[in-house]
């Protein structure tokens, strides 16, 4: 059975039990440089009332800033939880917004949760292939005190992730067209999104700067089994991290 059809197959049981069915995206940086309108934090004094001035092109060299925005949805309420980060677009990073979104949100939905399911793509700050990612969200569910079931969605298959069609693509449709001129505008302006189907977004800013290449622990890897229980026929996609005591 194919990672894909799993997926579809478990999503709608894990509905009916209040399980914590969380989907997870990063937007690469040179994703939203592509939009002038989402990434860069264009600072202009020639803005007016009627008009907002803002460069052709969004280079980097002529912006004040740079957004690193990640996403959180939970399936079963309805909810998207969009953190703008500032620095680099790392597995920790990842971690700590979900830590952040558990521990003041979600563990008061989900009181009696021992399992939350991630559902996440297999490139970028959550890739499948990474043991920095595994150690980090090893790291992660102790803190909480949490199993974390992750289940990868394969190559070419992320059009399926629920969270671009319920939460990234609303939220593009927000920021259309409008200058983002500073940071704390950009999570006022995010929070006003909605749909008819009653889709809320809480937006928040983490302003803590993460490193790129950091080391894994040998002892992390020559032990993994010990901290991670693989799936017998996509261990590389589908794992269990355990947290519990």
């Amino acid at each position: 059975m194919s990672n894909l059809i799993k997926l579809l197959l478990i999503e709608p049981l894990l509905l009916m039990k209040d399980f914590p069915l969380l989907v997870l995206i990063q937007k690469r940086k040179n994703f939203w440089v592509i939009l002038v309108v989402l990434v860069l934090l264009i600072l202009s004094q020639k803005d007016t009332p009627t008009t907002a001035a803002a460069d052709r092109h969004d280079f980097l060299s002529s912006a004040d800033g740079q957004i690193v925005p990640h996403g959180i949805y939970d399936v079963n309420e309805n909810i998207g939880f969009v953190t703008l980060g500032l620095s680099k677009d790392t597995s920790e990073f990842v971690c700590d917004n979900l830590s952040k979104c558990w521990t003041e949100t979600l563990q008061y939905k989900y009181p009696d949760a021992e399992t939350m399911l991630l559902l996440c793509d297999g490139g970028g700050s959550n890739a499948s292939a990474h043991y920095i990612v595994k150690q980090d969200l090893v790291k992660l569910a102790k803190s909480l005190n949490i199993n974390i079931l992750v289940a990868h969605y394969p190559p070419y298959c992320s059009k399926w992730n629920p969270i671009e069609h319920r939460l990234f693509s609303q939220i593009t449709h927000t920021w259309s067209g409008i200058t983002l001129k500073n940071i704390e505008f950009v999570k006022n302006l995010t929070n006003t999104t909605i749909t008819r189907t009653g889709l809320k977004v809480i937006t928040s800013i983490n302003q803590k700067q993460y490193l790129n290449k950091r080391e894994v622990s040998q002892k992390f890897r020559d032990n993994i089994e010990e901290y991670v229980t693989f799936d017998d026929k996509r261990p590389k996609w589908n794992y269990l991290i355990k947290g519990r005591n």
